[in-house]
């Protein structure tokens, strides 16, 4: 069986948390278990993503997230596959109710962490960050996507939007004489230990001024 590094998981059907643990892994073993990534495993993660993508597309996004997550267990933790996994889990966090904001920003960074500069984890995780405000992170994800694709639209609406956001900020700011009394939307920390996400999940993360954004339509 292919195992994984210990990381918390969620009962999302029942809103129970529960801890699965897995063994640890070296480097060596992380070496070992891709070339044991088997066809068969890698189609059955496929026909897991699938699935996971109906159920994101009929709106059941607990279950979508179920789908993702078995996904991610089969595939190795070196394989790039697991960004769209990791993307999509993000894309399902950002339609539950409550929307937890914090929680998309890790998916996406595991993401990241798989496969860098993965176009819709840089989208997923800029709208979580403009979401909760901290437009500085917001806008320096959306620029490294548009480094690499100027002509992105999607991307192009959000910066435009966000500089927007930081100009008015500004000029409110300026009004106000510096005294702070409009106050900049600085960055501040967010989750990026399973200890921490799951802190996030007991405490149902959300930022009470954050606009409901539209997401994702469709995953990957």
């Amino acid at each position: 069986h292919y195992s994984v590094s210990k990381e918390p998981s969620k009962d999302y059907r029942s809103g129970r948390e529960k801890s699965v643990s897995y063994s640890s892994k070296s480097q060596e073993s992380r070496e070992r278990s891709s070339k044991e990534y088997t066809p068969y495993m890698a189609a059955r993660a496929r026909e897991l993503k699938e699935e996971g993508n109906r159920r994101f597309q009929s709106k059941d996004y607990a279950g979508a997230m179920e789908e993702y997550d078995l996904a991610l267990k089969l595939t190795p933790v070196d394989h790039p596959e697991r960004a769209v996994f990791h993307s999509n889990r993000a894309a399902c966090l950002m339609h539950m109710n409550p929307i937890q904001y914090d929680l998309a920003i890790h998916e996406c960074d595991l993401a990241l962490r798989a496969h860098p500069g993965f176009t819709r984890a840089l989208l997923r995780r800029s709208r979580a960050f403009e979401a909760l405000g901290k437009l500085d992170f917001a806008l320096r994800d959306v620029e490294e996507l548009l480094r690499g694709d100027p002509n992105h639209p999607d991307a192009l609406d959000i910066a435009k939007r966000i500089r927007a956001s930081i100009v008015q900020q500004e000029e409110n700011k300026a009004e106000n004489g510096g005294d702070g009394k409009e106050e900049r939307h600085h960055v501040r920390g967010r989750p990026s230990t399973p200890a921490a996400v799951e802190n996030s999940i007991k405490q149902g993360t959300k930022s009470r001024n954050a606009p409901q954004l539209i997401a994702d339509r469709s995953n990957d």
